[in-house]
Parts: structure tokens; sequence; C-alpha cells
């Protein structure tokens, strides 16, 4: 789950990044003044938490909406009227996304493969595996993984909203839809993480052949003029 959120977490800042002059623009609109400029300040700041989950949510493939004529997904975006939040400025700009974009939809499954990964190798099999280790260390990165898509599915079902009346009514991602999508992604992943770290750890395992146990081969030397036959020698 952490893993997921920090990387929603590395897209909001490289947008805020890019479009830093955007964000300068809305905040000198606002003209909060000396008085205002700490209250905006914490606006955007407590806003940012809100932007990493639903980030997550488009990484997850539901995306969010900001209202009824705004919308983000992996596929590209459709901006209306927003709020002039100076942070909304990491919203991406409209139109298609570049077919790259599609890759960040492997990231649940990657986070899920770490949690697969991190699943030690004593724990215990479920279900009574312990002489399959196997499968039940797949089983284990799995429920793992699984557990990471709830927390990560709770979080953003619950970071949508209304904020504001009429057409901002309806904002963030929709409730179930994203804990639906991230169990299974991320139980995948777990189940993979923890195969390759059951083979990793078997791998460490495996004693090193001892080298001076090797038997040894003399090499055999022949002598170029003795023709071949029974008393040729080997030296």
């Amino acid at each position: 789950a952490a893993v997921l959120l920090a990387a929603a977490g590395v897209v909001v800042v490289t947008l805020l990044v890019r479009h830093v002059e955007r964000a300068g623009q809305l905040w000198a609109l606002l003209d909060p003044g000396a008085s205002g400029t700490p209250a905006l300040a914490a606006i955007c700041l407590l806003a940012v938490p809100t932007m990493v989950a639903w980030t997550a949510s488009v990484l997850l493939g539901p995306g969010f909406v900001l209202g009824t004529q705004t919308s983000v997904d992996l596929a590209g975006a459709q901006l209306g009227p927003v709020p002039g939040l100076p942070v909304l400025a990491a919203l991406p700009s409209p139109g298609t996304f570049d077919d790259w974009v599609v890759v960040l939809g492997l990231v649940p499954v990657l986070a899920g493969l770490v949690a697969g990964w991190t699943v030690r190798a004593g724990a215990e099999a479920p279900f009574g595996l312990s002489d399959r280790p196997v499968l039940g260390r797949s089983l284990l990165g799995l429920a793992a993984g699984a557990a990471g898509g709830v927390v990560v599915g709770v979080l953003v079902g619950a970071s949508g909203g209304a904020v504001g009346p009429g057409r901002l009514a309806d904002a963030g991602p929709p409730a179930l839809t994203p804990l639906l999508v991230a169990v299974p992604l991320m139980a995948v992943g777990g189940a993979l993480g923890a195969l390759a770290a059951h083979y990793r750890d078997a791998r460490a395992l495996r004693p090193e052949p001892d080298a001076d146990a090797r038997p040894s081969r003399r090499p055999r030397l022949r002598l170029r003029h003795q023709p071949p036959g029974a008393d040729r020698r080997d030296g």
C-alpha cells in the first residue's frame, strides 16, 4: 500500500513541478494578501493527500472526476471549469495521453510484488501446507498483496465526495471500484513476489560445491611418434 501511494505521490509532485508556472498564475489571480496567504497555503497542503489518493485511483484504472465536465484516467484527461485552487495546477493537460502512460497501470502489480517479496521464509503456511512450501508461500504472498489492496481501496474510495454545490457535488474516484480493482491486481503481484522470494531463498541455501572435492583430471600426454595400439602408454 505504501509503495502504491508513494508512486502516486511522485506523480503528483512531478505534475506540480511541471505546472509550477500555472500554479503561480492561479495564486496571483486569487491575491490572498498577507493575511490570507497562510490560510490558502494550508488549504493547498491539506489537499495534497486527497490528490495523491485520486492519483492512486488513476494508476488503478478507475480514475476520478472533478465536477460534471472533468475526468482523468490512464487514457487521458477531460477538463472543464475547475476551482481556482493553485494546487489543482497539477491536473494534467486535457487530451489523450501518450501511449507509454499505460505502463503506469503496472504500478499496482509491482506494489503487490513488493508485498509478496517481503513475506518471511519462516512464516507459517496456511491450510496445513507446510509440506508444500512453494504453494504455501504463494498463498501468503497473495494474502499480503490482497491486504495492501484493501488498504489502498478503502483509502481511495473514502477520498471522494462533494467539493462544492451544483456540478462540484461529485468529485473523486468511485467508492467501490478502486477496491474491487486493487485487491486482485495486488494479490496477483503478491503471489509473484512470494514465488520470486522463495526461489531466491532456495538458491541462497543451496550448498556451494567444494572445489577440493572435485575429481582432478590429469592431462593425457601421448607420444606423437608412437603408433596406436595396446603398447601405447599415457604419460
